[in-house]
């Protein structure tokens, strides 16, 4: 729409004055500067104390009218009036958000491309991205040089890591490595020590052989230690800001699982073990900070073995899962805010969570594998 108010127009006139006489001319001149400074001093004398009128001395705004071009913009963010200086940033406004990749996202080079379009299509503010690396039943995803990981079959990645934090970063995301710790049927297949074993020396399956059972590596073997020691080492050399431990869990024991195995695995035991294991592995991510990502129910009524804020010194934070009957993002934040000691916090949902914090990440769990 036009402004109704049109520009000025300044008309200067091409008509040529006629020649004067020298000696008028000089004379008028005089005159006029004489008349000039006789009204300069009476106006100034009658107007100054009218300019400090109050106290205050006005500008002079011819001055200032003419020391600012007439299309000079004020830029937006000096526009006080549109920003009340009263109105301080919502606590929403204050958290970040973030997405966890698929597995499958890490197949291909064209595929972790695809998918990482996808997570920032989805998240255009996101900050975090969630990559696995180590997932459950033991697969690792990136090209390891872990000889172990190759032995027992688990080297299944086409990736390097610095191709996949380089791609991640590009986007601009900033990559975390998940790893999952004991979920792992691929190590103690290879070797059985990693594993639980019964009283008579067979090995533990998690159900029988004849339905598909599957050996867990244990915390309590000095083989799944050196084991996860050597991958961690591996990817806290890389460039991924931290790496979160996940499945740091006994396997759903049966009770007569636990006759079997002995006292190693009965509840009163369980905790330390745990403790123990996590303790002795914390070292080997240097000073890449490690978080521990477990569920959220079990750490609220004491039943996760690995929570134990108060002990773990060198761990960063917890990722908390709420699963479907949890109790509320909300409520859980706010159990979390003295029960963590501090420590950060990040909660995991299957949908986006709609809960405020500052420094919490809010992370989706996104179906990228079957989008690519």
């Amino acid at each position: 729409m036009k402004s109704k108010r049109q520009p000025k127009v300044h008309k200067y006139s091409k008509h040529r004055r006629k020649n004067a006489n020298p000696a008028q001319t000089a004379l008028s001149v005089a005159l006029t500067f004489l008349i000039a400074g006789a009204i300069g001093v009476v106006g100034y004398s009658v107007a100054k104390p009218l300019l400090q009128y109050d106290g205050k001395v006005q500008p002079d705004l011819s001055v200032a009218e003419t020391a600012q071009p007439a299309t000079t913009a004020i830029p937006v963010a000096t526009q006080t009036e549109t920003v009340p200086a009263t109105e301080a940033p919502t606590e929403a406004a204050a958290c970040e958000s973030g997405v966890r990749l698929s597995a499958e996202a890490l197949q291909s080079a064209d595929a972790l491309q695809q998918a990482l379009a996808k997570a920032r299509s989805d998240s255009p503010n996101g900050k975090l991205l969630v990559i696995p690396l180590k997932v459950q039943g033991g697969a690792v995803l990136y090209q390891t040089n872990v000889e172990t990981a190759k032995q027992c079959g688990a080297a299944q990645g086409n990736l390097t890591l610095p191709q996949i934090t380089a791609a991640a970063m590009e986007q601009g995301w900033t990559p975390v490595a998940e790893c999952s710790l004991l979920y792992d049927n691929l190590l103690p297949k290879f070797r059985v020590e990693a594993g639980y074993q019964t009283a008579d020396g067979s090995q533990w399956l998690d159900n029988s052989a004849d339905n598909g059972g599957k050996p867990w590596a244990s915390p309590l073997s000095t083989v799944t230690l050196q084991y996860l020691t050597e991958l961690t080492q591996e990817i806290a050399a890389s460039d991924f800001s931290q790496i979160w431990f996940a499945d740091a869990v006994f396997p759903p024991f049966r009770d007569s699982d636990l006759a079997y195995i002995g006292s190693s695995v009965e509840a009163e035991n369980r905790r330390t073990g745990m403790q123990q294991f996590l303790q002795s592995l914390l070292p080997a991510a240097k000073e890449k900070p490690i978080s521990l990502e477990i569920s959220a129910a079990k750490a609220k009524d004491g039943t996760a073995e690995a929570f134990a804020p108060e002990q773990f010194t060198a761990i960063s934070g917890y990722v908390l899962r709420l699963d479907s009957g949890d109790d509320t993002a909300e409520v859980i934040s706010q159990w979390a805010a003295s029960a963590l000691q501090g420590k950060a916090l990040w909660l995991m949902e299957d949908d986006t969570a709609k809960i405020s914090g500052e420094n919490n990440w809010i992370l989706s769990e996104s179906p990228l594998a079957n989008e690519t």
